[in-house]
């Protein structure tokens, strides 16, 4: 990769730091349990538009490496959040294991089509393609930007002010940018897509709904 500039260097920190930590925490103080949703789209547009941007970018480029998707590690992936989510949220929150099902049946079925497309490809297109291939040239070396990017991932889920989401976002942070890193956006794509439908389905999504975000102040 290409020698910075000291001035594009600046620039691009100073950008990134806008991006992936000042908006992410002003949306957390400032916005109500009812706004959590709406108040996420300027950041996910504002994002999608710097990705446009970024040199070397191609929309297209979402499909590349498919052959290189490991289906039995994103089956496996699933499986493993399915039970660990329904052991925690059985531990956590007994009433919520699989309540979508239950009490909100249309909503489970419009989570199932909607969530992959909806939440998870901007998610990841913001925060694993325009992470890596925009700031990839102040990135720390190695594993380090990986946690550095679950981290900031973690971090734009402050706004529901529970450890529970903050912990989950972390975890799945490092699995899909680890993925990103190894086999490109597809995969991570579908990993985020599967686990985090699975999650909704068992019940720990309760987590990441207004009802159950209470700001400490």
């Amino acid at each position: 990769m290409a020698r910075l500039r000291p001035a594009s260097r600046r620039r691009l920190i100073v950008e990134m730091g806008a991006v992936f930590v000042a908006a992410p925490m002003l949306m957390a103080f400032i916005a109500t349990p009812g706004q959590l949703f709406p108040s996420i789209l300027p950041l996910l547009g504002l994002g999608l538009v710097l990705l446009h941007w970024t040199p070397g970018f191609r929309w297209s480029s979402i499909f590349d490496g498919w052959r290189k998707t490991r289906v039995p590690l994103i089956a496996a992936a699933g499986l493993a959040t399915l039970l660990a989510g329904w052991i925690a949220i059985g531990w956590l929150q007994p009433w919520a294991t699989f309540w979508l099902w239950r009490e909100e049946r249309s909503v489970f079925w419009g989570l199932f089509l909607a969530y992959p497309l909806l939440s998870a490809l901007p998610q990841e297109l913001i925060y694993r393609t325009l992470f890596f291939q925009r700031y990839g040239a102040i990135l720390p070396e190695g594993p380090r930007a990986i946690v550095l990017n679950a981290t900031l991932f973690a971090l734009a889920h402050l706004m529901f002010w529970n450890w529970v989401v903050l912990c989950v976002s972390f975890v799945g942070g490092l699995l899909f940018a680890r993925s990103y890193r190894q086999r490109g956006l597809l995969e991570a794509w579908m990993l985020h897509g599967l686990t985090g439908f699975v999650l909704f389905a068992v019940g720990v999504g309760w987590y990441f709904t207004p009802e159950a975000s209470a700001r400490p102040f």
